[in-house]
C-alpha cells in the first residue's frame, strides 16, 4: 500500500475508534487468564476452564439507576433482562 493513504486511514481509525478512548473518570484493568466455571455447583458451570481476557477501561464510579434511567431514554437500550430468551440463550 502506498504511504500517500497512511493519513487517511489514521484518520478513519481515530473517527472510528473515539469513543473507546479512557476518560478522567475511567481505569485501566489489565488482561489476564483465570479460572472460570465450577466442577462443584451447577453442572451448566462445569468444567472449570481457563479464560484469557484483554485489558480494557472501565469506569471509576458506579453508575446510578438515575444515570442509566437517562442511558436507557436516549438510546432506547433494552436490557438482556427485558427480551425473550431464544433457545440458544
Amino acid at each position: 500500500m502506498s504511504d500517500q493513504y497512511a493519513p487517511k486511514l489514521c484518520i478513519q481509525k481515530l473517527c472510528r475508534d473515539w469513543l473507546l478512548l479512557p476518560t478522567a473518570d475511567m481505569i485501566f484493568v489489565p488482561g489476564s487468564t483465570f479460572l472460570m466455571g465450577s466442577d462443584n455447583h451447577c453442572p451448566e458451570e462445569a468444567p472449570v476452564h481457563g479464560v484469557t481476557v484483554d485489558g480494557f477501561w472501565i469506569g471509576k464510579y458506579a453508575v446510578t439507576n438515575e444515570q442509566f434511567e437517562r442511558f436507557v431514554k436516549k438510546t432506547d437500550h433494552v436490557t438482556w433482562a427485558e427480551r425473550r430468551p431464544g433457545a440458544e440463550d
